[in-house]
């Protein structure tokens, strides 16, 4: 008897473990212990950015553009402390006129979002790197 050796593959797979998954349950929790909040729809995470730029930066009709939310599977470092926050993320860009009515085109940003609230907010400096602003 020939054993089909994709069938192999996948028995092995299920017994050593080795395809686990990080897709969170309806509580937000993995198998893992991770915790990445409740789930957000997009609109909702548009909603919270959007908010969030709008208190605190000094703007003047803004335009935003936004990627697709996203589980963040691996964590994002926190700048300033050892631990990783996790969640979905929103990274978009903001077209803003700042209070001097000088034009600031597609400053690209990234929202952590846990449970319905924003957990870390990060614009990308041009020489590449993170900056936390939250």
């Amino acid at each position: 008897m020939k054993l089909n050796p994709l069938i192999l593959l996948v028995v092995a797979c299920v017994l050593m473990g080795g395809c686990t998954t990080t897709v969170p349950t309806r509580s937000g929790h993995t198998s893992s212990g991770v915790d990445f909040g409740t789930p957000v729809s997009q609109m909702e995470a548009e909603q919270l950015a959007g908010e969030w730029l709008s208190e605190n930066l000094n703007m003047e009709s803004p335009k935003y553009t936004w990627g697709d939310l996203r589980l963040a599977s691996e964590g994002i470092p926190y700048p300033s402390r050892p631990e990783r926050a996790y969640g979905y993320e929103l990274r978009g860009r903001a077209e803003v006129i700042h209070g001097y009515w000088t034009f600031v085109g597609g400053q690209p940003y990234s929202f952590l979002i846990n449970s319905g609230k924003l957990v870390l907010v990060r614009q990308l400096q041009p020489d590449g790197q993170w900056v936390q602003l939250n």
